[in-house]
This record gives structure tokens, sequence and C-alpha cells, in this order.
């Protein structure tokens, strides 16, 4: 596990092995995202707060590298202490 704080934020990076892949759990105390928001948020240019840098392409790029590859990017909708993000990859 891999922590990392900035200012009063702390972001944290997890790695696991599960059925047929690997896992990479990235954990923010940031303002998080609402669960109805949980799919919009992967969409091109899309920014739910203006007041953050950003363009809104992150996502976008993520999910579809992990989807390239085989695998999926997430939000976990039941976390609620900032966002958490899963990144899926097979073996």
């Amino acid at each position: 596990m891999f922590v990392f704080h900035f200012e009063k934020q702390r972001v944290v990076l997890k790695l696991s092995v599960v059925d047929g892949g690997i896992q990479f759990i990235v954990e923010d105390t940031g303002i998080g995202i609402p669960a109805a928001e949980a799919e919009r948020i992967f969409d091109e240019f899309v920014q739910l707060n203006e007041y953050y840098d950003g363009t809104g392409i992150g996502l976008t790029v993520a999910r579809s590298l992990a989807r390239r590859l085989g695998g999926d990017v997430v939000l976990d909708t039941t976390y609620t202490a900032g966002a958490r993000f899963v990144f899926t990859l097979p073996w």
C-alpha cells in the first residue's frame, strides 16, 4: 500500500490479486462523487466541479486503456470518505 499526503488530503494506492487478475484501488479523501454520476464521470470532458483543475479526460483514457487490456475501471459507490476507483486487469 502506498499513501500520499497533499496538504489536508490523502491518496492511497492498494494492489490486490483477485481471481484471474489484479486490482489497483485508488482512494482519496476529496469531495467524493455522487453515485448518480458514477458512469457520467467516465465521459469525455466531464467535470463535476468547475473549481478544480483538469480537462475531464483522465478517467475516459484510463477506462479506455483498461478495457483494451480486457479489464475495467469503476467507481466504488459504497465508499463515502472521498472517492475510490477500482482498476481491474486480467492475468
